[in-house]
Protein backbone atom coordinates (compact mmCIF):
# COMPACT_ATOMS: atom_id res chain seq x y z
CA UNK A 1 0.00 0.00 0.00
CA UNK A 2 0.89 3.74 -0.55
CA UNK A 3 0.18 6.19 2.13
CA UNK A 4 -2.00 8.53 0.45
CA UNK A 5 -2.75 12.38 1.30
CA UNK A 6 -5.44 14.29 1.51
CA UNK A 7 -4.55 17.86 1.74
CA UNK A 8 -7.66 19.04 3.56
CA UNK A 9 -9.76 17.83 6.24
CA UNK A 10 -13.41 18.57 4.56
CA UNK A 11 -16.69 16.53 3.17
CA UNK A 12 -16.24 14.66 0.06
CA UNK A 13 -18.64 17.38 -1.55
CA UNK A 14 -16.19 19.89 -0.30
CA UNK A 15 -12.87 18.19 -1.72
CA UNK A 16 -14.53 18.21 -4.67
CA UNK A 17 -14.53 21.85 -5.08
CA UNK A 18 -11.50 22.96 -3.99
CA UNK A 19 -8.12 22.72 -5.60
CA UNK A 20 -4.41 22.54 -4.90
CA UNK A 21 -1.42 23.61 -7.28
CA UNK A 22 2.37 22.81 -6.87
CA UNK A 23 4.52 24.76 -8.73
CA UNK A 24 7.63 22.65 -8.72
CA UNK A 25 11.22 25.03 -7.95
CA UNK A 26 13.77 22.57 -8.37
CA UNK A 27 15.21 20.84 -12.10
CA UNK A 28 15.67 16.71 -12.24
CA UNK A 29 13.15 15.83 -9.42
CA UNK A 30 9.99 13.53 -9.65
CA UNK A 31 6.58 15.10 -9.63
CA UNK A 32 4.28 13.68 -6.80
CA UNK A 33 2.43 10.35 -7.59
CA UNK A 34 -0.81 10.66 -8.85
CA UNK A 35 -3.10 7.87 -9.82
CA UNK A 36 -3.98 6.32 -13.30
CA UNK A 37 -7.95 5.21 -12.71
CA UNK A 38 -10.48 8.11 -13.24
CA UNK A 39 -11.31 9.79 -9.88
CA UNK A 40 -15.06 8.01 -9.06
CA UNK A 41 -13.53 5.19 -8.81
CA UNK A 42 -11.89 6.13 -5.70
CA UNK A 43 -14.25 6.62 -2.72
CA UNK A 44 -13.95 9.82 -0.84
CA UNK A 45 -14.89 8.93 3.05
CA UNK A 46 -18.39 10.82 3.64
CA UNK A 47 -19.63 10.73 7.44
CA UNK A 48 -23.14 11.19 9.22
CA UNK A 49 -23.82 14.84 9.90
CA UNK A 50 -24.47 13.69 13.69
CA UNK A 51 -21.13 12.02 14.13
CA UNK A 52 -18.31 12.94 12.15
CA UNK A 53 -16.70 9.25 13.07
CA UNK A 54 -19.40 7.15 11.21
CA UNK A 55 -18.47 6.74 8.01
CA UNK A 56 -21.82 6.41 5.41
CA UNK A 57 -19.98 4.83 2.47
CA UNK A 58 -18.34 2.16 3.71
CA UNK A 59 -19.31 -0.23 1.19
CA UNK A 60 -18.28 2.44 -1.74
CA UNK A 61 -14.44 2.72 0.70
CA UNK A 62 -14.52 -1.12 0.76
CA UNK A 63 -14.83 -1.61 -3.52
CA UNK A 64 -12.04 1.40 -3.72
CA UNK A 65 -9.82 -0.76 -1.52
CA UNK A 66 -10.85 -4.35 -3.47
CA UNK A 67 -10.34 -2.19 -6.67
CA UNK A 68 -6.44 -1.66 -5.85
CA UNK A 69 -6.91 1.95 -5.83
CA UNK A 70 -4.22 1.57 -2.60
CA UNK A 71 -1.73 0.14 -4.46
CA UNK A 72 0.92 1.67 -5.40
CA UNK A 73 1.27 0.21 -8.77
CA UNK A 74 -1.96 2.20 -9.73
CA UNK A 75 -0.17 5.74 -9.49
CA UNK A 76 2.72 7.70 -11.60
CA UNK A 77 5.00 10.24 -11.53
CA UNK A 78 7.13 11.84 -14.21
CA UNK A 79 10.24 14.23 -14.44
CA UNK A 80 9.26 17.93 -13.78
CA UNK A 81 11.28 21.33 -14.07
CA UNK A 82 11.71 24.00 -12.76
CA UNK A 83 8.27 25.73 -13.15
CA UNK A 84 6.16 22.70 -14.18
CA UNK A 85 3.05 22.69 -12.34
CA UNK A 86 0.23 20.27 -10.77
CA UNK A 87 -3.36 21.59 -10.39
CA UNK A 88 -6.10 18.73 -8.86
CA UNK A 89 -9.28 18.66 -7.13
CA UNK A 90 -8.30 17.67 -3.56
CA UNK A 91 -10.33 14.57 -4.35
CA UNK A 92 -8.04 13.36 -6.17
CA UNK A 93 -5.58 10.90 -4.12
CA UNK A 94 -2.08 11.45 -4.56
CA UNK A 95 1.19 10.73 -2.23
CA UNK A 96 4.75 11.62 -2.31
CA UNK A 97 7.78 10.16 -4.10
CA UNK A 98 11.28 9.49 -2.99
CA UNK A 99 13.75 12.80 -3.35
CA UNK A 100 16.38 10.67 -6.07
CA UNK A 101 18.58 13.49 -6.26
CA UNK A 102 21.31 15.12 -3.86
CA UNK A 103 19.89 18.54 -3.63
CA UNK A 104 16.68 19.56 -1.72
CA UNK A 105 13.62 19.50 -3.58
CA UNK A 106 11.28 22.69 -3.69
CA UNK A 107 7.62 23.42 -4.24
CA UNK A 108 4.90 26.26 -3.85
CA UNK A 109 1.78 24.79 -2.54
CA UNK A 110 -1.20 26.91 -2.94
CA UNK A 111 -4.69 26.31 -2.03
CA UNK A 112 -7.50 27.57 -4.24
CA UNK A 113 -10.98 27.07 -2.50
CA UNK A 114 -14.36 28.81 -2.95
CA UNK A 115 -15.76 29.00 0.09
CA UNK A 116 -15.63 32.29 2.70
CA UNK A 117 -13.36 32.39 5.28
CA UNK A 118 -9.60 33.53 6.38
CA UNK A 119 -7.05 31.12 6.71
CA UNK A 120 -9.08 27.84 6.31
CA UNK A 121 -6.81 25.91 4.82
CA UNK A 122 -3.70 26.77 7.17
CA UNK A 123 -3.42 23.32 8.66
CA UNK A 124 -2.99 20.74 6.09
CA UNK A 125 -3.23 16.95 6.59
CA UNK A 126 0.20 15.22 6.44
CA UNK A 127 3.24 14.72 8.08
CA UNK A 128 6.82 14.77 6.86
CA UNK A 129 9.95 12.41 8.37
CA UNK A 130 10.36 12.45 12.30
CA UNK A 131 7.94 14.03 14.43
CA UNK A 132 10.05 16.63 15.31
CA UNK A 133 10.16 17.46 11.44
CA UNK A 134 6.87 16.99 10.95
CA UNK A 135 5.98 19.82 14.36
CA UNK A 136 8.30 21.67 11.81
CA UNK A 137 6.22 21.65 8.57
CA UNK A 138 3.07 22.43 10.43
CA UNK A 139 4.47 25.24 11.86
CA UNK A 140 6.11 26.24 8.63
CA UNK A 141 3.05 25.92 7.24
CA UNK A 142 0.65 28.15 9.78
CA UNK A 143 3.26 30.91 9.73
CA UNK A 144 2.46 32.13 6.65
CA UNK A 145 0.84 35.89 6.04
CA UNK A 146 -1.11 35.48 2.92
CA UNK A 147 -4.68 34.51 3.39
CA UNK A 148 -5.54 30.66 3.13
CA UNK A 149 -4.44 30.87 -0.59
CA UNK A 150 -0.83 30.67 -0.41
CA UNK A 151 0.60 28.63 2.18
CA UNK A 152 4.11 28.60 1.73
CA UNK A 153 7.38 27.50 0.66
CA UNK A 154 8.51 24.11 1.58
CA UNK A 155 11.65 21.89 0.90
CA UNK A 156 10.11 18.43 0.24
CA UNK A 157 12.33 15.68 1.81
CA UNK A 158 12.82 11.64 0.67
CA UNK A 159 9.63 9.77 1.76
CA UNK A 160 8.42 13.29 2.03
CA UNK A 161 4.53 13.70 1.93
CA UNK A 162 2.12 10.93 3.45
CA UNK A 163 -1.28 10.48 5.03
CA UNK A 164 -2.63 7.67 6.18
CA UNK A 165 -3.87 4.48 3.65
CA UNK A 166 -4.23 2.53 6.48
CA UNK A 167 -7.22 4.80 8.53
CA UNK A 168 -9.13 4.66 5.22
CA UNK A 169 -9.02 0.83 5.50
CA UNK A 170 -10.36 1.60 8.78
CA UNK A 171 -13.12 3.16 7.87
CA UNK A 172 -14.06 1.34 5.05
CA UNK A 173 -13.87 -2.53 7.29
CA UNK A 174 -13.78 -1.27 10.98
CA UNK A 175 -11.82 -0.57 13.76
CA UNK A 176 -11.90 -4.18 14.75
CA UNK A 177 -11.27 -5.64 11.06
CA UNK A 178 -8.78 -7.93 10.19
CA UNK A 179 -8.02 -5.71 7.15
CA UNK A 180 -7.03 -2.80 9.03
CA UNK A 181 -4.56 -4.99 11.08
CA UNK A 182 -3.11 -6.02 8.25
CA UNK A 183 -3.04 -2.63 6.68
CA UNK A 184 -1.40 -1.07 9.46
CA UNK A 185 0.96 -4.01 10.14
CA UNK A 186 2.23 -3.62 6.39
CA UNK A 187 2.83 0.16 6.51
CA UNK A 188 4.64 -0.43 9.90
CA UNK A 189 7.64 1.31 8.73
CA UNK A 190 5.48 4.69 8.57
CA UNK A 191 5.18 4.35 12.38
CA UNK A 192 1.38 4.55 12.40
CA UNK A 193 0.84 4.16 15.94
CA UNK A 194 2.61 7.78 16.01
CA UNK A 195 0.66 9.08 13.86
CA UNK A 196 -2.31 10.37 16.47
CA UNK A 197 -3.00 13.36 17.80
CA UNK A 198 -1.88 13.59 21.74
CA UNK A 199 -5.51 15.00 22.56
CA UNK A 200 -8.00 12.76 24.15
CA UNK A 201 -9.73 11.46 20.28
CA UNK A 202 -6.31 10.53 19.71
CA UNK A 203 -5.45 8.66 22.42
CA UNK A 204 -8.78 6.74 22.29
CA UNK A 205 -8.11 5.81 18.42
CA UNK A 206 -4.45 4.41 19.35
CA UNK A 207 -6.17 2.35 22.16
CA UNK A 208 -8.54 0.87 19.96
CA UNK A 209 -5.51 0.51 16.89
CA UNK A 210 -2.81 -0.72 19.47
CA UNK A 211 -6.39 -2.88 20.24
CA UNK A 212 -6.76 -3.90 16.98
CA UNK A 213 -3.46 -5.26 16.11
CA UNK A 214 -3.33 -7.23 19.40
CA UNK A 215 -6.59 -9.18 18.20
CA UNK A 216 -5.09 -10.06 15.33
CA UNK A 217 -2.04 -11.26 16.60
CA UNK A 218 -0.24 -8.31 14.64
CA UNK A 219 1.42 -7.25 17.70
CA UNK A 220 3.12 -10.07 20.21
CA UNK A 221 2.57 -7.66 23.28
CA UNK A 222 2.20 -4.67 24.37
CA UNK A 223 3.76 -2.55 27.00
CA UNK A 224 1.40 0.53 27.88
CA UNK A 225 4.29 2.18 29.25
CA UNK A 226 6.58 2.23 26.18
CA UNK A 227 5.81 5.18 23.57
CA UNK A 228 7.88 3.37 20.69
CA UNK A 229 8.75 -0.46 21.28
CA UNK A 230 6.61 -2.29 19.57
CA UNK A 231 6.68 -6.38 19.52
CA UNK A 232 5.38 -6.94 15.72
CA UNK A 233 5.02 -10.35 15.04
CA UNK A 234 6.08 -12.31 12.22
CA UNK A 235 3.55 -12.44 9.22
CA UNK A 236 3.56 -16.64 9.80
CA UNK A 237 1.81 -15.42 13.55
CA UNK A 238 -1.33 -13.24 12.46
CA UNK A 239 -4.36 -14.88 13.36
CA UNK A 240 -6.90 -15.62 10.91
CA UNK A 241 -9.11 -15.94 14.10
CA UNK A 242 -9.56 -13.35 16.69
CA UNK A 243 -8.47 -13.20 20.17
CA UNK A 244 -11.55 -12.96 22.65
CA UNK A 245 -11.98 -9.27 24.46
CA UNK A 246 -10.72 -10.55 27.29
CA UNK A 247 -7.41 -11.98 25.94
CA UNK A 248 -7.05 -8.50 24.10
CA UNK A 249 -7.90 -6.50 27.27
CA UNK A 250 -5.44 -8.89 28.94
CA UNK A 251 -2.39 -8.27 26.51
CA UNK A 252 -3.18 -4.68 26.26
CA UNK A 253 -2.14 -4.63 29.83
CA UNK A 254 0.93 -5.68 29.15
CA UNK A 255 -0.16 -9.21 30.77
CA UNK A 256 1.37 -12.06 28.65
CA UNK A 257 -0.80 -14.83 27.45
CA UNK A 258 0.08 -18.39 28.93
Amino acid sequence: MVCLDFDRDDTADKLRQVFTVILYLTDDVDSTAFPVFKVDEFAVPEFAAADEHTVTNAAAMQATVQRGCLEKERYVRWPVRVGDMAIFMQSTMHFGTQNTVTQERQALFSVLTPFDGMRQDDYQIYRCGTAAQAEKQRRLLCSGSVCAHIDCLVSVHAASVFTRSWMYVGYAYGVQSRELALAVWRDRDFQPLDRFSANAAGRQSKQAYVASLLRWGILRSWNPRARTALDWADETEHRSRPHSEAQVEQLYRGQPQH
